[in-house]
C-alpha cells in the first residue's frame, strides 16, 4: 500500500478566478502543498482548460465578469468536484451551488480547513500529494516586520510562509511587505488565508509573489538557513 501511494500522481486542481493576486497566490500555496495546479482568469479560458484537461477538482470564484461561475458546472463536458470560494454570502447562490454538487465557502477560510475540504472532495485515487517545496516549521518563532506591524514567522518555504501579525488596526491588507530577517530588504507576499487568533493578532498564510530575483534569492537563502 505504501508503494502504491508513493507512485500515485498528485491531484490536479483548476483555480478559476479573475483576480490575478488571488489566483496566483492560491496557486502558489497549493503548489507548495504538493498539488498540480492549473489556472484560468476568465469563464472562456476555464472552459478551454476543461475541454482539454481533466482536473480532479475545481476551485471556483462565483463572479467571473459577465458570467456566473456556476455555469461552468452546467456546461463542462464531464462532472468535476468543485469548491466555490467567494467573498459574498448569498443564500441563493449557495443553494444553487449545492444543488449542482459543489461546496460553497465564504472567505476568509483557514488553510487547514481548505486543505481538509479539498482532500474530502477528491476521488480516493487522487488524494496523494507530493510537496513541491519543503515547508520548515520553525522551532522558535522568528520576529520580523510586516508593513509596520510586528510579526512572527511560524513556518517557511520557498513559495510561502505561515505567520502571526500583530495588527492593532483591525484590518489585514491583502498585499504585504515582509521584512527579510537579517536584511534591509522586504519581500512582497499575498495573503491567501487568514483568521483572527486574538483581538489584535492575525494568523495567516501568504504566498511569495515578489518578482525581484535578488530578493527571492535572499528569501531562499533564509529558508535554507533555518
Amino acid at each position: 500500500m505504501t508503494t502504491k501511494q508513493q507512485s500515485a500522481t498528485p491531484a490536479t486542481l483548476l483555480i478559476v478566478d479573475d483576480d490575478r493576486a488571488t489566483r496566483e497566490g492560491l496557486a502558489r500555496l497549493l503548489a507548495d502543498d504538493g498539488y498540480r495546479v492549473l489556472t484560468a482568469d476568465t469563464f472562456e479560458r476555464a472552459l478551454a482548460v476543461l475541454s482539454t484537461k481533466s482536473p480532479d477538482l475545481l476551485l471556483l470564484d462565483v463572479r467571473l465578469g459577465d458570467f456566473n461561475g456556476l455555469q461552468l458546472l452546467v456546461t463542462a463536458r464531464r462532472p468535476v468536484a468543485t469548491i466555490v470560494m467567494t467573498g459574498y454570502a448569498d443564500a441563493v447562490l449557495e443553494r444553487d451551488a449545492r444543488q449542482l454538487g459543489a461546496e460553497y465557502l465564504v472567505k476568509p477560510i483557514t488553510h487547514d480547513r481548505l486543505l481538509s475540504l479539498i482532500e474530502s472532495r477528491l476521488p480516493a485515487t487522487s488524494v496523494n500529494r507530493e510537496r513541491r517545496w519543503l515547508r520548515k516549521q520553525l522551532p522558535i518563532a522568528v520576529s520580523t516586520l510586516v508593513d509596520r506591524f510586528a510579526a512572527q514567522l511560524l513556518d517557511v518555504s520557498y513559495g510561502g510562509v505561515r505567520l502571526n501579525i500583530d495588527d492593532a488596526a483591525g484590518q489585514l491588507p491583502p498585499k504585504l511587505a515582509l521584512a527579510l530577517p537579517g536584511s534591509e530588504k522586504s519581500i512582497h507576499v499575498e495573503v491567501v488565508w487568514s483568521e483572527r487568533q486574538e483581538e489584535h493578532r492575525w494568523h495567516c498564510g501568504a504566498a511569495i509573489v515578489d518578482t525581484d530575483e535578488v530578493v527571492n534569492l535572499q528569501w531562499r537563502e533564509f529558508v535554507d538557513s533555518v
